[in-house]
């Protein structure tokens, strides 16, 4: 995991689940909260609407929104959800390993796009203009 997006990420669900009006009634952790833990196996797309929140939950929620489905959802489980990792990795129906390294290129994905999201040069570009 890169911990700069990990603290990001964490931030960014502590923001999630401080909202007084909780969980939109369409998200995952909203239909869990009403019909369990197995509710969140359907396939949805999913918007959280964020208004007022600090800069860099911002920036996270942007990437995140931006994200594929399959690493869109494991980031929304790993971060959203207050339970043990082992149950997150089981809800999802996947081993460990797999979690892990999906998480991983999740992390680097939202990098990426952080990234790109605030103009952040990769090292190459500076090179070619200095050039």
């Amino acid at each position: 995991m890169i911990d700069w997006v990990d603290d990001l990420g964490k931030d960014w669900g502590r923001y999630l689940r401080s909202k007084p009006s909780g969980y939109p009634q369409t998200s995952v952790m909203g239909r869990i909260k009403e019909e369990g833990w197995g509710a969140s196996i359907r396939r949805h797309i999913q918007s959280i609407p964020i208004r007022d929140i600090p800069q860099d939950v911002q920036e996270f929620h942007c990437a995140w929104q931006v994200l594929g489905s399959k690493h869109k959802r494991i980031i929304y489980v790993h971060y959203g959800a207050v339970c043990p990792t082992r149950l997150k990795w089981e809800f999802i129906g996947i081993i460990k390993s797999t979690y892990y390294a999906r998480m991983d290129k999740a992390h680097v994905r939202l990098w990426e796009t952080i990234e790109i999201q605030t103009g952040v040069q990769s090292v190459q570009q500076v090179q070619n203009q200095t050039c």
